[in-house]
């Protein structure tokens, strides 16, 4: 007995359900024509409110206006039977099988507008051979033929979309996204989809995140966690307004996120929906953080628009005038608030074509058909139906309407940004900047080593031009010039250091890593080396006895220049065999972060980049040339401190060896570690390294230059002791020739006696 109360409730209420949805049945003005044959559709339409309140009025006025047109359907007058489907599969399937349940037998359907009823909804339709022309979206492929046999989407399908986000990220210059969806068939088919289509791209995919229910707070939170700025977002309406809170709640929204999501939603959604939430939780964000939250988030949706009504005509067909300025409005509405009545109106149009078209082809059946005598079972009809719903094509007010083999519609995607117009990057971008040398601080050195390399040739002209003058002769003038033209390649060595300050990826590797090096050695081996053999021929003409001093030439200039040679290439062979027998490659380090603060909303950072050459035997190279330049060095002292007693200025150098040696020391204690301290800053290190470069320089050149040239200023350089002997020598040989007239009249007198003495015996 309780079973069977049970199920007379269960009865009775289904019944009071079935008698209050009972379909209603629309014709031209609500009067049956009699001469015309009523013929049915379905309508599924989603839910009552303000926005598809009046998309019911459209497709009933668009029902209205395909019975004016006498060219269509002229012995039929289209009637249709709708119900609301609430948006909800299974409320959806109640709706369907009221339909069909009810006297009218429906032809093809109308809706429905939302994907999730369509993938539950249009497998079991299809299953009656019923014939549907839909906004719902899907993804068309092979399934999408055997899963829905008799879909038709008058919306573009959601195959069109990745494309243009993909070609969006080009245009804007993003490279990396996140994903977030409602887990849904649609929305998780489209966002693998988009995922695979990013990675072959070339972009980077930083999350996916997906949820269900009415709690994305964890979804938003991983997103926040991976600094998520360019944020992919599929989901209905009533679920976008909590991911937007949520998004508020955790910081991520602002000038530095963009969220794209759906295009068509309804006008002023985040209000309906959020109006909707605070009815029943008070603890839902307000209206003002939900403003706050969507303020520059941008939407993507298929655009076919007909800008120009006039053109508009059904297969030839023209409506009147009253009927264009109903389209016109219709029009504003599918520009100002994203409104789908143009996509219900051309819904209309496109189903009562495809059926005028098929009552030609109908009629060539065995045995012949009408489209009254259509039945749930009438596959052979609705085979029919389908293919002239595929051929239709007409300028429909949204555009040109037509469909591809899978009956879908092909269309270019819009993207639309609301309110504050900011072009979006897709999260910091890191910038490497190699660092470079000021231009005021280049031509500092520069000015520098141009006066160097002018005051090393005028003192080589000079050298040349007085060779022959005795002060310049006896200093030998071809190792002079030796030292001009090593001080000349020393300043140009500099030059050549620049380009290993500031190497970069594009540098060439020798000239930048090694000849600003290599120019540098040899330079130092050709100036240092000429004025150390110069002392050196004087140290070996020192150690010459007096006896062989009276004959001996002493060492050859082309003795000395051989040695010099030597020094060059023992130069060429360090640096060669490192070259050949190493890798050299570039590294790099990070000095500094700047960021762009002159478009702070590029959030553009400068990574400020020191380049180096390294190699695995590098250390190598520089201990040789360190021991290598540093026994020339002490050689040099050795020479100094040998010939310290040689008083001819003009013949011996060694006093200023000493100075120079001393210059070159200091200069190197002092700008070696400023420079290891000042490493990031590769403009000083050039200003260090030019300065000692023309310290060392000029004063090794005015030591050995000018001495000379003031002597030869003075007097012409013809008053010039050659003496070499020591101080006490030559204070001795001094003396013996003041008194060398008294000895000769000595020598003389004693030579006299002598002859007499001589006499005086040949005489006995």
């Amino acid at each position: 007995m309780a079973c069977d109360r049970r199920h007379n409730y269960v009865s009775t209420v289904f019944l009071l359900v079935l008698n209050a949805c009972l379909p209603q049945v629309v014709g031209e003005n609500g009067i049956p024509v009699a001469t015309k044959i009523p013929i049915y559709i379905g309508g599924f339409m989603p839910f009552s409110d303000d926005t598809y309140d009046h998309l019911v009025d459209t497709v009933l006025t668009a029902v209205d206006h395909v019975n004016s047109f006498d060219e269509i359907l002229h012995d039929y007058e289209l009637r249709m039977i709708w119900n609301w489907t609430m948006a909800d599969p299974g409320n959806s399937l109640l709706t369907f099988y009221q339909l069909i349940n009810s006297p009218e037998t429906m032809l093809m359907a109308w809706g429905p507008t939302y994907s999730i009823v369509g993938e539950m909804l249009n497998v079991v339709v299809s299953e009656y051979n019923i014939v549907q022309v839909g906004i719902a979206q899907f993804q068309t492929d092979d399934l999408f033929l055997i899963d829905y046999p008799y879909t038709i989407q008058i919306y573009p399908n959601a195959n069109i979309f990745n494309p243009a986000r993909i070609s969006l990220f080009k245009e804007l210059g993003w490279k990396r996204a996140a994903i977030i969806y409602e887990d849904v068939d649609l929305f998780r088919g489209e966002m693998k989809q988009f995922a695979v289509m990013m990675v072959e791209e070339g972009f980077e995919v930083i999350s996916i995140e997906t949820f269900s229910g009415e709690q994305p707070a964890d979804r938003i939170r991983n997103l926040k966690d991976h600094d998520s700025r360019i944020i992919i977002g599929l989901f209905y309406q009533d679920k976008a307004v909590r991911v937007f809170c949520e998004a508020y709640r955790q910081n991520l929204y602002g000038p530095k996120h963009v969220w794209m999501i759906l295009g068509w939603y309804h006008a002023d959604w985040w209000i309906e929906e959020t109006k909707k939430i605070r009815q029943t939780d008070q603890n839902f964000c307000t209206l003002e953080e939900i403003e706050k939250a969507v303020d520059g988030y941008l939407s993507m949706r298929g655009f076919e628009f007909q800008s120009n009504t006039s053109h508009i005509h059904f297969n030839g067909v023209r409506p009147s005038e009253d009927q264009l300025e109903y389209m016109e409005e219709l029009q504003k509405m599918l520009l100002t608030s994203g409104a789908c009545d143009s996509y219900g109106y051309d819904q209309i149009i496109t189903i009562s074509l495809a059926l005028n078209a098929s009552i030609a082809d109908l009629d060539q059946l065995n045995p012949p058909k009408k489209l009254e005598d259509f039945t749930y079972e009438s596959k052979d009809m609705s085979d029919i139906f389908y293919k002239n719903t595929k051929n239709v094509n007409f300028d429909g007010l949204t555009g040109f309407v037509a469909f591809d083999e899978y009956g879908s519609r092909q269309s270019d995607a819009v993207v639309q940004q609301l309110q504050n117009g900011i072009v979006p990057v897709d999260g910091p971008t890191y910038q490497e900047a190699p660092l470079t040398i000021s231009r005021s601080k280049k031509i500092f050195v520069y000015v520098l080593l141009t006066m160097g390399i002018i005051y090393a040739t005028v003192l080589l002209i000079l050298n040349i031009k007085f060779r022959e003058t005795r002060v310049i002769k006896i200093s030998s003038p071809l190792l002079n010039g030796l030292i001009s033209i090593g001080c000349i390649i020393l300043y140009i060595s500099m030059a050549l250091y620049q380009l290993a300050l500031e190497i970069n990826t594009d540098s060439p590797i020798f000239i930048s890593c090694q000849l600003g090096l290599f120019t540098t050695s040899v330079g130092f081996s050709i100036a240092f080396g000429a004025l150390f053999m110069k002392t050196y021929r004087v140290y070996s003409i020192f150690k010459t006895s007096m006896k062989q001093l009276r004959t001996a030439k002493g060492l050859h200039n082309s003795m000395l220049f051989t040695y010099i040679t030597v020094f060059v290439l023992l130069d060429i062979f360090i640096h060669g065999l490192f070259y050949l027998l190493n890798d050299v490659e570039l590294v790099s380090s990070e000095v500094n972060i700047k960021e762009d603060t002159t478009q702070s909303n590029l959030e553009l950072f400068y990574i400020e980049v020191i380049y180096g050459c390294s190699s695995k035997y590098g250390f190598i190279l520089t201990y040789c040339l360190i021991a290598y330049k540093g026994s020339i060095l002490l050689f040099g002292v050795f020479l100094a401190w040998s010939t310290r007693n040689v008083k001819l200025v003009h013949l011996n150098d060694s006093h200023y060896i000493a100075i120079c040696v001393y210059t070159v020391v200091i200069c190197c204690l002092i700008t070696v570690p400023a420079a290891v301290l000042n490493y990031d800053h590769i403009g000083v290190v050039f200003i260090l390294f030019g300065t000692t470069i023309f310290i060392t320089n000029t004063v090794v050149l005015s030591l050995v230059f000018l001495p000379k040239l003031i002597v030869l200023y003075k007097d012409g350089g013809k008053d010039v002791n050659i003496s070499s002997m020591p101080s006490e020598f030559t204070s001795e040989i001094s003396v013996t020739r003041t008194n060398q007239s008294t000895l000769k009249e000595m020598y003389i007198q004693k030579c006299l006696k002598l002859q007499r003495l001589k006499q005086q015996l040949g005489k006995q």
